[in-house]
């Protein structure tokens, strides 16, 4: 037997800490894979095993963590998720966000990854800060969280063994839970450089969603600020089927939002006509789409839906290759940029803005009200329609899960704090938004012919659904491993704003003191709190979340914890800025009469 240096040798907690897990999932690694290297001894104390065998099998197996050593730069960001049938190329067109080199890796590894592979989200992480770009599966199950370099052999495994892994899952009848995807950090383009510029952003996070078909249901996109439909001509029926329960799955999250399609005719474009030829191919073909939307043609938030005419919003998607950009895919790039970025100027924000506005005028010449009257009606039948909204959970008859909540070890960042806060922050979201599409849905043009308030409706719509999904808050990591946005942390936040309202109120040490110093106080740990800022421009959020009520409310378990103070405190956010924005289309002596903190409370929770 060879000899060991005594510094490799290790127990089952130095392995832990090396594939950064439990011990317990160790033991798991053991019983699990028949290759997992055997122990050199096995003591009373437990078994050793040889540091570098473990390494090597680390690396046969993905499990040896691949961390950036420079963190993304802190700072706004937006999410565009790709949703359609399997196989229709989102694989191809999420790529077109990521530098040359990784693009095409990215294609070549995903494209023939299989149709098992639509089970699972990727999300794309893009910014000028990465420089060791990398690849890591997120799952609650510590054990099968897996890395990888962005590099072709090393990728093909990693998604090979997640596939395996997913695919043993599904065939045991177990569902795909939300904490499982894949998040890939890579260089940006030239494409996503001039969108993020043109946008003032400092990330963005595109997402490939699974696949729609039989086998495979819609992915939730509650997070995304723009929804991008990919389409192509194969599949006929069945892929018309497919393309209506898209359609009916994603209205929540789009209704009075942005999307837009791409039909993937995989044509050969060689000058501008050819291409134009195409897009206008593509238009023709998305036309005969249009019955599908009938059905949601009927309330007013639904009329402002992009979704809604798909042939006006087409851009179609040429043949790309794995190995270089042609013409054709440089033109459809220059185009996606355009929609991107007239998406993220809030070109849809501005349009209900200049609605209401032009409502407003109208009303003041035709109507035999002052503009006093006219502004005391809206706010009277706005407050009338936010007063009916679903209520938050709250029991008196049980403890409340508040005092619990602070002795459950949670961590600011979603691996150390186990997926806990996030899994729950995930469902929140989906079902709050699902919930406020039901609740303003009802209102239609008959029931509600006022243009006025129309437009008011639509502006409340986009406001509080953009809230639902943009995790407003004063934390910004700026750790090389943060979250990207940090969920966890900003739920956290909300959780404790009455206890960091107050603390910041008689702060006598810096704001990042006091933010960090709160929440250890009240039980929440972190490995680099010292990499915490805090936005101190965002300290009116705990103002209106101290106020509005959602911190009154019991919770009886982590679910209502996170429901009725961070998703509760985002809608109710989303309530303020809009009657903000209302108020403001008024003359200044008029809207001095009202308050949007007093209106916030007056509707509710």
């Amino acid at each position: 037997m060879a000899m060991i240096n005594s510094e490799n040798i290790v127990g089952t907690k130095e392995i832990g800490d090396f594939f950064n897990v439990s011990s317990s999932a160790v033991v798991n690694f053991q019983t699990r894979y028949s290759d997992f290297p055997a122990p050199i001894k096995k003591l009373e104390s437990g078994p050793i095993f040889d540091l570098l065998e473990i390494k090597e099998w680390g690396m046969n197996h993905n499990r040896i963590p691949i961390r950036s050593t420079i963190p993304i730069e802190a700072g706004d960001h937006k999410s565009i998720a790709l949703v359609g049938l399997p196989r229709t190329g989102k694989s191809y067109s999420s790529s077109v966000f990521a530098a040359e080199h990784e693009c095409f890796i990215l294609r070549r590894t995903f494209s023939s990854a299989g149709d098992d592979f639509t089970q699972c989200a990727v999300k794309i992480i893009v910014s000028s800060k990465i420089s060791e770009p990398y690849a890591q599966f997120n799952t609650d199950k510590e054990e099968e969280r897996q890395y990888s370099r962005i590099e072709e052999k090393s990728l093909m495994s990693f998604v090979g063994e997640i596939n395996a892994y997913l695919k043993q899952k599904r065939e045991s009848g177990e569902k795909i839970s939300p904490a499982e995807y894949i998040e890939i950090f890579v260089p940006p383009s030239q494409l996503a450089l001039e969108i993020m510029s043109e946008s003032k952003l400092s990330y963005l996070i595109i997402t490939d969603t699974p696949g729609v078909s039989g086998s495979y249901e819609l992915v939730q996109i509650a997070e995304a600020h723009l929804v991008m439909l990919i389409l192509t001509d194969s599949g006929g029926e069945t892929a018309r089927a497919g393309f209506k329960k898209i359609v009916e799955g994603i209205a929540p999250f789009v209704a009075a939002g942005d999307a837009c399609f791409l039909y993937n005719l995989k044509k050969p474009c060689d000058n501008d006509e050819e291409y134009e030829d195409m897009q206008q191919d593509a238009v023709i073909a998305m036309q005969c789409f249009e019955v599908e939307f009938a059905p949601l043609r009927k309330s007013i938030i639904d009329t402002s839906m992009n979704i809604l005419h798909p042939s006006k919003s087409v851009l179609g998607v040429p043949g790309m290759k794995d190995r270089k950009i042609n013409f054709a895919e440089g033109a459809f790039r220059q185009r996606l940029k355009e929609v991107i970025t007239r998406s993220f100027k809030g070109e849809g924000f501005e349009l209900i803005v200049k609605e209401l506005q032009e409502s407003l005028a109208d009303a003041v010449q035709t109507s035999e009200q002052s503009s006093e009257d006219i502004c005391n009606s809206l706010l009277s039948s706005l407050k009338g329609i936010l007063s009916q909204m679903p209520r938050l959970i709250s029991d008196l008859s049980k403890p409340d899960y508040f005092q619990t909540f602070k002795t459950q070890k949670h961590a600011r960042v979603k691996t150390q704090d186990g997926y806990r806060i996030v899994n729950a922050v995930s469902y929140g979201r989906s079902e709050s938004l699902h919930e406020l599409y039901q609740a303003f849905r009802i209102y239609t043009v008959e029931n509600t012919s006022n243009l006025l308030t129309q437009a008011g409706i639509k502006l409340f719509y986009r406001l509080i659904s953009e809230e639902l999904k943009s995790d407003s808050g004063l934390g910004i990591g700026v750790h090389p491993w943060e979250d990207y946005p940090p969920v966890t942390m900003r739920a956290i936040e909300y959780i404790f704003a009455s206890e960091l309202n107050h603390a910041f109120s008689q702060r006598t040490e810096s704001i990042e003191s006091t933010y960090r110093n709160t929440l250890i106080t009240n039980g929440i740990f972190s490995k680099s709190w010292n990499c915490v800022r805090v936005d101190a421009s965002n300290q009116y959020l705990l103002n209106i979340l101290t106020s509005c009520g959602v911190l009154s409310l019991h919770s009886s378990n982590l679910m209502e914890l996170v429901r009725n103070r961070y998703i509760g405190g985002l809608r109710k956010i989303g309530e303020y800025k809009a009657w903000n924005q209302c108020l403001a289309v008024f003359d200044k002596n008029i809207a001095a009469n009202y308050s949007p903190d007093d209106l916030v409370k007056i509707t509710g929770i």
